[in-house]
């Protein structure tokens, strides 16, 4: 008898195990993208890093909310037409994307950008800007694994020593972490300005196990090092002392299709690019970059700078440094040519 209710419970416990499977085994096929992502976000959490601000700096990395959101900010079309907000549809974020989220599902284009309420970009706010960083898990060319961390700022209001140009509304930087075979760091790549810095990670100052970067002031380039940062003449110095604000931003993850946002073409401020070389635009979000940075992070490292190597130069930079130089030295020769003659002149 105590045999007969020994073998009916181990029959229930068995087809309770394979029913347990079976529901594993849907899920995962159904839900697998869902447990990988979430696999992601740990990870992407996990490395996800301190920033060090200048003493200086008050524009801070935050969500694209902060600028989307805003009272008075606008979608606007290339002919400067109002697609969104200021009395046209509601203008958030979620209304980003290939097409439109208002009536209409309008298609998205390239040169569509958001125009904000003017300056200080405290204007028109909404909510208290957030801390925040866009984790994006992301595979090599070559198959490595990276960790992409994505930092948008309202604005850079950096001056590029010639004429006050090189301002613009809205900057997105870029640091990204490549794990090795047994998922532990082993590099680290940062963007700055026109290039980029690739350490490896013993040569990064971790907390913990979180990378610490600098930021410098009104340019928000990051390095792994505080001070002063050198770039190429006539751009005046980065200055990434590290003595203000230290944050460790709360992590959103993002992918090419999710939030809607990151499927934007359009420009991130209304700042267009003048004739005047220095002046820059607005930037395009990460999935639009034009070194492809977000579909291929191995080439984005193998195209940047070896750790503590510097700024590069410019090919007008020796030319136009040398060029007064020479002048200098070609009318010091004809003075001294003219005093030889003179002085010839006088001889009995």
């Amino acid at each position: 008898m105590g045999r007969g209710r020994d073998a009916g419970r181990h029959r229930r416990l068995s087809q309770t195990r394979r029913a347990a499977q079976t529901a594993v085994v849907l899920l995962a096929v159904t839900a697998g993208p869902v447990g990988a992502s979430e696999l992601d976000r740990t990870v992407l959490d996990r490395f996800r890093p301190v920033l060090r601000y200048a003493a200086e700096e008050r524009g801070f990395a935050t969500s694209v909310e902060a600028m989307a959101g805003r009272a008075g900010t606008r979608l606007v079309d290339a002919n400067g037409g109002v697609i969104a907000g200021e009395g046209a549809p509601m203008l958030t974020a979620g209304t980003l994307g290939s097409r439109y989220a208002i009536p209409g599902r309008r298609r998205a284009g390239r040169d569509d950008r958001l125009v904000t309420p003017g300056r200080p970009l405290t204007r028109g706010r909404r909510l208290k800007p957030r801390d925040v960083v866009y984790g994006h898990a992301a595979r090599g060319g070559d198959g490595a694994r990276w960790l992409q961390y994505w930092l948008f700022y309202e604005d850079n209001p950096q001056d590029r020593g010639l004429l006050k140009t090189g301002r613009h509304a809205g900057d997105w930087e870029f640091v990204q972490v490549r794990l090795d075979a047994e998922g532990r760091p082993d590099r680290l790549t940062m963007a700055q300005h026109a290039w980029s810095e690739s350490c490896d990670w013993a040569d990064i100052e971790r907390s913990a196990h979180a990378p610490v970067l600098y930021v410098a002031n009104a340019s928000h380039a990051t390095y792994h090092r505080p001070g002063t940062q050198d770039r190429p003449w006539p751009d005046p110095n980065d200055e990434a002392d590290g003595k203000g604000r230290r944050v460790r931003p709360e992590l959103e993850t993002i992918t090419a299709t999710s939030p809607g946002w990151v499927a934007w073409p359009g420009r991130w401020g209304e700042t267009l690019r003048s004739p005047v070389p220095a002046e820059s635009s607005s930037p395009r979000g990460p999935a639009f970059k034009d070194d492809r940075r977000f579909d291929d992070p191995t080439a984005f490292d193998a195209s940047a700078r070896a750790c503590g190597s510097g700024p590069p130069g410019r090919p007008w930079q020796t030319p136009a440094l040398l060029a007064p130089v020479l002048v200098l030295a070609v009318i010091a020769g004809r003075r001294r040519g003219r005093g030889k003659r003179r002085h010839a002149d006088r001889a009995p």
